[in-house]
């Protein structure tokens, strides 16, 4: 039987002021700051919205570093740049029978954050790209357009706004229909109201819930959309 394996990061991309007044790029995870390598950051940018499995994500990076650096010196470093990078809790795996199953698998144990999609973090978005580079008219309007989520995807927003949820944790919340998670009495009653569920076991449980590939679903599109990033609480 074929399994499907599928591969996307974790953290979020900032430049922070280093010496002599270079611009540096860190990727935030876990409120850490995670000092990156070139081809490690060409490696995990390859994964920054979107998922892959191996071999789109070995075609993307060396393409990618072909551009950037000497060939020769990134494409036989992959193996050890992927394994480097998932062992910092950078880069994550799933695995399964089905697309839906490694779907799952990868994001399970993932924490769902929201970007901020005002229109002003949207303009102030594309003044950012404006600054750098020209950007076209047809790019600006898909940059400004605001989007339009779903309603499985404005309920997901909407509590992964009121606490961090991982994505077992938010197929929990839709079998409860659970929608105030505002504090921790709320959000333990939502999660473990009954006695088969721990912090332990809640993803293991979730893989069998009728509920877990809308779910999925949505937290996959909203990824894809850019309205979301992936967090790690535990290393």
């Amino acid at each position: 039987m074929k399994t499907y394996t599928l591969y996307t990061c974790a953290g979020q991309l900032q430049l922070h002021q280093g010496r002599k007044g270079v611009q540096v790029p860190v990727v935030v995870l876990n409120r850490r700051e995670q000092v990156m390598e070139p081809a490690e950051l060409i490696l995990w940018s390859r994964l920054c919205w979107r998922f892959r499995d191996r071999e789109q994500l070995r075609r993307d990076f060396e393409t990618a570093a072909e551009q950037l650096t000497p060939p020769d010196e990134e494409k036989g470093a992959f193996d050890g740049l992927l394994c480097r990078l998932m062992t910092r809790g950078l880069v994550m795996a799933g695995e399964g029978d089905s697309q839906v199953d490694a779907l799952y698998d990868l994001l399970c144990n993932l924490y769902v954050t929201p970007i901020d999609n005002s229109f002003f973090g949207r303009l102030t978005s594309y003044a950012r790209l404006a600054s750098a580079h020209r950007v076209p008219a047809a790019s600006a309007k898909r940059l400004l357009r605001k989007d339009r989520p779903t309603e499985q995807e404005r309920r997901i927003l909407a509590l992964t706004r009121q606490a961090m949820l991982s994505t077992a944790e938010l197929v929990k919340c839709e079998e409860a229909d659970a929608r105030d998670v505002s504090d921790s009495g709320k959000l333990l009653d939502a999660l473990y109201y009954d006695d088969a569920t721990t912090c332990y076991n809640i993803a293991h449980l979730m893989r069998q819930s009728p509920k877990r590939d809308a779910v999925v679903l949505a937290v996959s599109n909203l990824y894809l959309r850019k309205q979301i990033l992936f967090q790690r609480v535990c290393l």
